[in-house]
């Protein structure tokens, strides 16, 4: 079986873990199963060490069109790639593309896609991601004619959720799990050097550009304070990225507004990045797949973020007061790094982490074998 993997890549190591679960979760079932992804997805390399074929893209009459129809499947297969027909099933695993803010091109050509997909057969399922608003007219049409053509539809969260059944259900394909990474387990990576107690700060550019103007306003000064202050607590701040392309920009800012600098962590393989997380004594981060390698091993987090997928985060983690803006005052930021970092008042909030975090697994495994049943797999028995 060949299963078409999209939304992914290695352009942030939130996009790759989620690769990584994927590929966990159904080679269990089947260690024969093949993963296809876009020729976008990293270099040849990145697909070579998670043993991914390639979708051939080339289409019309062009010679690349002409040689890629004259190649024999088994030919094909020698170069690791694959065409359209042959993929047996679809998952997208766009974590957040849908939706007002990303405008009407993403959902118009998910659209075109998957119809063709359905077309030639071919299940398609939305694993969790966040979904909208969808506030035009256009925009939301395409949404609703997303959710037909899909086999499954997986919402994220709850204002997920509501905002495709908004678009004119119930849709009975339209379902609510949380996110799928939590299942992967980390790893410290080899000979890496970190103090004994150290915090990861995790920034993220779309606090910047993303969010209310305030919140972007007050977002480096925020992040350089909370680094004075776990100095003052002896905690060393290390800079980890999951996006090394575009955030070490907000590192740098904050820099500039510090007398020293911090060592900074880019690690290519996400499951040493959530090993690192899962060593830190505190995680202050704006990535959402950071943020969940960090809750996920029940370590406590300051979270900071741009859209509803935070705070919807949080929640399902039983600690809404871990989320704060920015621009709060610094004597909320204060108050929060003592219940964090105080022995008693953090054992609660670990066990909390914990307790929610055994059923938020659960409830993956459950997305997940609804999702093999769908693409023609005989799904895992998921006990209670």
């Amino acid at each position: 079986m060949i299963v078409e993997v999209r939304g992914t890549g290695t352009h942030n190591k939130g996009a790759e873990l989620m690769l990584c679960a994927i590929r966990q979760y159904l080679r269990e079932l089947d260690p024969d199963i093949q993963l296809a992804v876009d020729p976008f997805f990293g270099t040849y390399s990145d697909r070579a060490r998670h043993g991914l074929l390639s979708k051939a893209r080339a289409t019309g009459f062009g010679r690349a069109s002409v040689v890629q129809r004259l190649m024999s499947p088994a030919y094909r297969r020698t170069y690791g790639l694959v065409v359209d027909e042959e993929v047996n099933a679809v998952l997208d695993a766009a974590g957040f593309a849908y939706g007002d803010q990303w405008g009407l091109r993403p959902t118009r050509e998910a659209v075109e896609f998957y119809s063709e997909a359905k077309r030639r057969g071919q299940p398609v399922v939305l694993l969790p991601q966040a979904f909208g608003p969808f506030s035009t007219t256009e925009l939301a049409s395409q949404a609703k004619r997303l959710i037909d053509v899909s086999s499954l539809v997986f919402a994220r969260d709850d204002v997920s959720f509501r905002h495709l059944q908004e678009l004119g259900g119930p849709f009975p394909n339209v379902r609510k799990a949380p996110d799928f990474t939590s299942i992967v387990k980390g790893h410290m990576p080899p000979d890496i050097e970190l103090p004994e107690r150290y915090a990861c700060i995790v920034p993220n550019i779309r606090m910047l550009d993303q969010g209310a103007k305030k919140e972007q306003q007050a977002y480096v000064g925020f992040l350089a304070e909370c680094i004075r202050r776990l100095r003052v607590r002896e905690i060393e701040a290390v800079f980890l990225f999951h996006d090394d392309t575009t955030d070490p920009q907000v590192a740098d800012a904050v820099e500039s507004e510090l007398s020293f600098t911090l060592k900074r962590i880019r690690e290519h393989r996400p499951e040493y990045l959530k090993g690192i997380l899962g060593h830190s004594c505190l995680v202050i981060g704006s990535r959402f797949h950071a943020l969940v390698g960090a809750l996920s091993q029940a370590v406590p987090c300051i979270v900071t973020g741009w859209s509803h997928k935070y705070e919807m985060l949080v929640s399902d983690y039983g600690c809404p007061e871990l989320l704060i803006h920015p621009s709060d005052s610094i004597e909320i930021t204060e108050s929060l790094l003592n219940q964090l970092l105080s022995t008693h008042s953090r054992s609660a909030v670990v066990t909390k982490l914990r307790e929610h975090g055994c059923d938020l697994n659960r409830l993956v495994r459950e997305m997940f074998s609804l999702t093999a049943e769908v693409i023609g797999l005989v799904p895992k028995v998921v006990c209670a």
